[in-house]
């Protein structure tokens, strides 16, 4: 919910343009299903509002391809070229790689302040690094602890708990919370 109202304050601070340019950049691919959920979801609470909105969606796929410093430093002149006449607004990033790469790229890529706005960051620590007059969004924390009591509750003879993750930016962000 606290998304919504980020995006509702900017959306009202939006003036000039007929079209408000959106650059919309998710961590990974299209046919991801929560990739799919949070593009929909931030769609339709902008088609609530007043405005008319131009998207320029983008997707890193990091679920694929790793977020290397040369995979950035390619993707940004991807971006720089395919949208160096486009007026963007606003960003929208989903997970932790897209925020990572905004944040990283962000002076580079935006010749004017523009918001962004993020939604599913693990990486509780970019809350320390990122501008507030820039960035809002949304992170998801997971319940481990919580978990793990539910468990011993439940299951009192479990005396190993196994965690898997796939060597992404988001697992080490949830390896570090649950370390």
């Amino acid at each position: 919910m606290r998304i919504l109202f980020f995006v509702s304050f900017f959306i009202l601070s939006l003036f000039g343009n007929d079209k408000n340019g959106v650059l919309i950049l998710h961590s990974y691919s299209q046919e991801y299903s929560w990739t799919k959920q949070q593009h929909n979801s931030f769609i339709s609470t902008l088609a609530t509002e007043d405005k008319s909105f131009e998207y320029f969606t983008e997707y890193l796929d990091t679920k694929r391809v790793h977020l290397t410093k040369q995979y950035q430093k390619d993707f940004l002149s991807y971006l720089q070229l395919k949208y160096k006449d486009a007026d963007i607004d606003m960003v929208y990033v989903t997970d932790d790689n897209a925020l990572t790469f905004i944040y990283n790229v962000y002076e580079t890529l935006f010749k004017k302040n523009i918001p962004v706005f993020f939604s599913g960051v693990n990486d509780l620590s970019m809350d320390n690094k990122l501008p507030k007059d820039i960035y809002a969004g949304v992170y998801e924390i997971k319940e481990i602890k919580p978990n793990i009591e539910l468990i011993k509750q439940f299951s009192p003879q479990t005396r190993d708990i196994y965690f898997l993750g796939d060597n992404s930016n988001t697992y080490h962000s949830i390896q570090k919370e649950i370390e």
